[in-house]
């Protein structure tokens, strides 16, 4: 844990992007009594799942951030997830894989990560996201969306991810709730006007905590969650394994009361072959995910190493799988 802590520091001293979760483990640990009602979950009061002709469930899409591009000829992803840092920023590489995601005839959403600039390191998150809300970061914000506006794709931003985590990793993140939805709102106004066709991501890590930090419907198209299977937590937290559905109506109970279409931006699973296997087959059943999640719209992999570290020994996860599984699954 320390020399993750040092690794952070390093990373952020010196600009350097780190994708993936909030390297913190689940909130909440499902009893075996609630496991046992995860088939019979109660969803007639939420918005019904439809499609823009209302008759039939909107169908669930697949994403993924895929750093090796080992789906990059995989057909069934319609999403390709980008990190990038907007201090410093690299226009290359976002107009990079704008193109790639066009060619693959793929959306792209962009995760940016907005780190202080170099000369206000030291002054803390909360210093940088009020100098955002005052437009002290008006030139980050419209490098990153002058580049959404001229991709001839659909684009998804999503700024400042898991902003109700307690860590030390995003010096956004676990600040004075007023001054992230100040400075997220203010990023949305902006970005808007450079990229008005540009879909706005807003998403936590999905614990309770999230609501502190809703900056409101009018500045929120999608509502993103992270979601994570790690099979040795499972074990050391509850003694067995548990599935995709339980752990995800976890998250997925914090968000409904938005009403906005869900989408999980970061899906990682690692464990032995008969874990991941459980998982990936419950991921891939459009249908019943669809009927026990009725806000859910899309589901983004995370096909990489975790670049962090999971706290308690749990060390840096790998969740990358093979793409030959998913083509497997029904």
């Amino acid at each position: 844990m320390l020399f993750g802590s040092l690794i952070v520091q390093l990373c952020v001293a010196f600009g350097m992007i780190l994708p993936g979760n909030a390297a913190l483990a689940p909130v909440a640990f499902t009893t075996g009594a609630d496991h046992a009602n995860i088939d019979r979950m109660e969803t007639t009061a939420l918005p019904e799942n439809k499609d823009p002709a209302g008759s039939q469930p909107a169908p669930i899409e697949f994403g993924v951030y895929d750093p090796a591009d080992v789906f990059k000829s995989a057909s069934d992803f319609r999403i390709e997830h980008v990190f990038v840092a907007w201090e410093p920023f690299d226009a290359g590489k976002l107009r990079q894989k704008a193109n790639e995601a066009a060619s693959r005839g793929r959306d792209l959403m962009v995760t940016v990560e907005p780190w202080p600039k170099a000369s206000k390191m030291r002054r803390g998150g909360d210093a940088m996201l009020r100098e955002i809300a005052q437009s002290g970061y008006d030139s980050q914000i419209d490098r990153v969306c002058t580049e959404l506006g001229r991709s001839s794709g659909r684009t998804l931003l999503r700024w400042g991810h898991e902003m109700e985590a307690a860590s030390d990793r995003y010096p956004w993140a676990h600040k004075d709730p007023a001054n992230f939805i100040a400075a997220f709102r203010h990023v949305v106004k902006r970005c808007r006007e450079l990229s008005p066709s540009t879909l706005i991501v807003w998403s936590p890590r999905g614990d309770g905590e999230l609501r502190k930090y809703y900056p409101g419907s009018d500045y929120v198209d999608y509502v993103g969650v992270s979601l994570w299977g790690l099979q040795k937590w499972d074990h050391k937290h509850g003694g067995r394994d548990r599935a995709f559905r339980e752990v995800f109506w976890e998250t997925y109970r914090n968000v409904v009361a938005y009403a906005k279409p869900v989408i999980i931006s970061e899906l990682g699973i690692s464990g032995d072959e008969t874990y991941v296997d459980r998982w990936l087959a419950e991921v891939m059943d459009r249908e019943t995910n669809a009927a026990k999640f009725p806000l859910l719209r899309t589901i983004v992999y995370f096909n990489d190493k975790e670049p962090h570290y999971w706290p308690k020994g749990f060390g840096s996860p790998d969740w990358r799988v093979d793409p030959a599984k998913l083509a497997a699954l029904p």
